[in-house]
């Protein structure tokens, strides 16, 4: 990256402030040691007599209804995050897109390189994960594109960024490339790692990461069909989920593909294969499923799920090319 296409941390910090989101705060998480999580077992097959069984869903189960989409620009989008005014950030085909609510493309930049994953870093700016490494993007539509992206930090060889999450001063970046955790600093020193000492067994490129209110990291051990919670030790505290086609199980090789947590403990998953889209309660138990498989094409992957500022929730869709909305039935009728 040539310095024509840097800028100051300190500009940043200026302009980036109208666009801070609220996370929650964690503090001296170091991500030194983890336990060896015990085997899931195998994963129960789907034959194809039984798929058409498992890609209908139970209508008791469905207590969303979908609204209308919100259309995206990108060919191949691959991550979105909802800034603080609501408006969308949109990453894929080497480029970002800030939109409005209604979709409308506000502005637009051109990336170095393909744009994997995106976190608001309070404060500072817009993390965007681009190859091996991580930018640090003043917000669309304010700076002047030739100060407006900034290298924060270097990622290892090999890695190919999945997901990241910002809580407090501290960021983590899942890595598929080496089936590692990244810790971060608020000022991109990397100050641990998990997955030295425990095993995320990753077999397909979807590997993600949140951070809960109370400072915990869930990570998504895809290949154990289960989410995994570690605390600021880097221990694994509890985990939950099981293999299989049921509507209360992950299916496939390697499931869930991505999730989001809600202030109260509820998880907000996504899966590939069998692609549905459910939200459990904090202890891992079903509530509700918000799109059954009925509603995606049998090709479906890459959907990425989060809740807005009004509970309703928006699915990434890739193969519509659009950010789908569902609100709860009991609110919309």
């Amino acid at each position: 990256m040539n310095d024509a296409n840097r800028f100051s941390r300190r500009k940043i910090l200026g302009i980036s402030a109208l666009a801070a989101g609220s996370v929650a705060a964690v503090g001296g998480l170091a991500w030194l040691t983890c336990q060896k999580a015990p085997s899931s077992g195998p994963v129960d097959a789907v034959g194809a007599e039984d798929e058409a069984r498992w890609r209908r869903t139970d209508p008791a189960l469905l207590k969303w209804r979908e609204v209308a989409p919100i259309a995206i620009p990108q060919v191949k989008p691959r991550a979105f995050i909802i800034l603080p005014d609501e408006r969308l950030l949109v990453a894929g085909d080497n480029e970002l897109h800030l939109l409005g609510a209604d979709g409308t493309v506000i502005a637009q930049r051109t990336c170095n390189g393909e744009p994997r994953c995106l976190a608001m870093l309070p404060g500072q700016g817009i993390l965007v994960a681009v190859d091996e490494r991580l930018e640090l993007h003043a917000p669309l539509g304010i700076a002047t594109e030739e100060k407006s992206v900034a290298l924060w930090a270097s990622l290892p060889p090999k890695a190919i960024a999945t997901s990241l999450t910002v809580s407090g001063n501290a960021v983590w970046l899942a890595d598929f490339g080496n089936r590692r955790v990244w810790h971060f600093d608020a000022t991109g020193r990397q100050c641990g790692v998990l997955g030295d000492r425990c095993e995320f067994v990753i077999p397909s490129p979807y590997f993600a990461v949140a951070a809960a209110t109370d400072g915990a990291l869930w990570v998504a051990n895809t290949g154990r069909h289960r989410l995994e919670c570690y605390g600021p030790d880097g221990h694994e505290i509890s985990h939950w989920g099981r293999p299989g086609p049921a509507i209360d199980a992950f299916c496939g090789c390697c499931n869930p593909a991505q999730f989001a947590l809600a202030s109260d403990g509820r998880f907000l998953t996504a899966e590939k294969g069998i692609a549905r889209v459910k939200i459990s309660r904090s202890d891992g138990s079903l509530e509700s499923v918000v799109a059954g498989a009925e509603s995606f094409t049998r090709d479906t992957v890459g959907l990425v799920p989060l809740w807005d500022a009004h509970g309703r929730v928006l699915v990434l869709d890739p193969q519509r090319k659009a950010i789908r909305v569902f609100v709860a039935k009991e609110l919309s009728s």
